[in-house]
């Protein structure tokens, strides 16, 4: 397919539909399918999903020290070349450290914060 992006089901779903019938119109003439298959495959709505990196945990810092590994090792052409990076970063330990340090955070902001009562001039 020429410029798959042009006719993203995602982004544009009604080129997509045109694209689609008119490839299924070249296959009804040149007999891949019959009628019947044509008429049923036009039928099909035509829908798109988007994947995405799911990242579930939150570990921005990490994440930025792996890039800049990354770049470091491989040089510019790694945002070329399709990467699988594996880590030992543990989803559930790092979930629970960060719920900790903002309710330990939190709690000893209230308890020993700085709290200004007014201004002062200098």
């Amino acid at each position: 397919m020429q410029r798959p992006s042009s006719v993203n089901p995602v982004e544009i779903p009604l080129l997509q539909k045109k694209r689609r019938d008119l490839i299924l119109g070249r296959m009804l003439s040149r007999k891949f399918i019959d009628r019947d298959q044509f008429n049923l495959a036009k039928e099909v709505v035509v829908t798109g999903e988007s994947f995405g990196p799911k990242i579930t945990i939150e570990a921005e810092y990490i994440a930025e020290k792996i890039r800049a590994e990354i770049i470091n090792r491989f040089g510019l052409k790694a945002y070329e070349e399709g990467m699988n990076v594996y880590t030992t970063i543990d989803s559930n330990m790092q979930t629970n450290a960060i719920k900790a340090l903002r309710e330990n955070l939190y709690k000893y902001d209230q308890k020993y914060g700085w709290r200004r009562t007014g201004f002062q001039r200098f």
